[in-house]
């Protein structure tokens, strides 16, 4: 067996990165080369490609998708994705971190470690706490991230909640259809720009008006989601669904079908039809697919919002890596990060977002 550890680059693994991707351990959407490539091509101004790639007999086993801002070394996707992680085939976790962190410990080019959204089920926490020589290693709590285990039919499903939560599920189409001419929409590859514009008009306009923070007052987020769209054309990965009342669209759901999994995204609606409970109809249909396609989960990701919780989720955790060497600057932003983690973390508390 012949190892190979070298550095290499979005373009030069593209053909083999998904298959790796799909032989790991916990295949995921947001380690996919068009996640990897869509968020370079908006956010790498500025920044350096770090992606270290290991190989076997001249087969593509682990990969390191980093990047380098300053002296900071991050995952690729930082921000906006709600799993990141390396990426490393089924069974040589051990292999691969053993050549990538002594290569971490000699490399020079970087000095602060902050690898975000990371599973607390991940081997790489394993690893990094047998392998690591660094003595500033900090790991901390980050995300909550509920989820659902899909049985293998609606009824199955159904049975989980009380009379009440099952009758709600039949009660607002009753009440659509009484006074609306009503229908969900998946929108092909053809649709997806103008579909997206429309998910963007009716997020925004439910979160103006209660005055929040949203990423898609980011033009740069807006234009992330359509670079994606344009990488994804043609693989059935991405899911747009619109619900209309009389031929107007009303509401969105968003995500993305990947491996045994479906990751719900993002959503908005329009406030003068709340009374019909467009986002749960709409998370209805979309549960309901993804158990009819076979998936095994639907992913809610980060957040613990009320409207996620009622369907009796089981939760993950997302934790946070810190780590630095070299300067008294490094040591400075390395503390100041921590800081500013523990902020934004009591934030999020009195959000009820964790």
């Amino acid at each position: 067996m012949s190892l190979t550890f070298k550095q290499s680059s979005i373009e030069e693994l593209r053909n083999d990165w998904n298959d790796l991707v799909l032989r790991s351990s916990a295949p995921n959407f947001f380690s996919t080369w068009e996640w990897a490539k869509a968020w370079w091509d908006v956010y790498g101004k500025g920044k350096k490609e770090w992606i270290w790639a290991l190989f076997s007999s001249g087969e593509l086993v682990g990969i390191a998708p980093l990047y380098l801002s300053g002296k900071s070394l991050n995952f690729m996707g930082k921000g906006f994705a709600d799993r990141l992680d390396f990426i490393i085939q089924r069974g040589k976790e051990e292999l691969f971190f053993e050549y990538f962190l002594s290569f971490l410990l000699n490399d020079q080019s970087w000095e602060l470690l902050d690898f975000s959204e990371l599973s607390a089920q991940s081997s790489t926490l394993q690893y990094f706490k047998k392998f690591s020589p660094f003595s500033s290693l900090r790991i901390l709590p980050q995300s909550k991230l509920p989820f659902l285990t899909l049985p293998s039919s609606w009824n199955d499903f159904l049975k989980r909640f009380n009379k009440k939560r099952r009758d709600k599920v039949n009660y607002y189409p009753r009440l659509l259809s009484r006074n609306f001419s009503w229908r969900i929409e998946e929108k092909n590859d053809k649709q997806l720009q103008e579909g997206l514009l429309e998910l963007y008009r009716l997020h925004l306009s439910r979160f103006k008006k209660k005055l929040m923070p949203t990423p898609v007052l980011l033009p740069s987020f807006r234009d992330f989601h359509l670079r994606l769209a344009e990488e994804l054309s043609g693989k059935n990965i991405l899911k747009l669904f619109l619900l209309y009342l009389d031929e107007k669209p009303v509401a969105a759901l968003y995500g993305f079908e990947f491996g045994d999994r479906f990751y719900f995204y993002l959503s908005g609606q329009d406030d003068h039809f709340r009374q019909y409970g467009l986002g749960f109809v709409l998370q209805t249909f979309a549960i309901k697919e993804a158990i009819e396609k076979g998936l095994k989960f639907f992913d809610f990701l980060r957040g613990m919002e009320a409207y996620k919780l009622h369907w009796k989720p089981e939760v993950e955790e997302n934790v946070r890596i810190l780590a630095h060497r070299g300067s008294i600057k490094s040591k400075i932003n390395f503390n100041a990060k921590i800081v500013d983690h523990a902020l934004v973390h009591q934030v999020k508390k009195w959000a009820g977002r964790i």
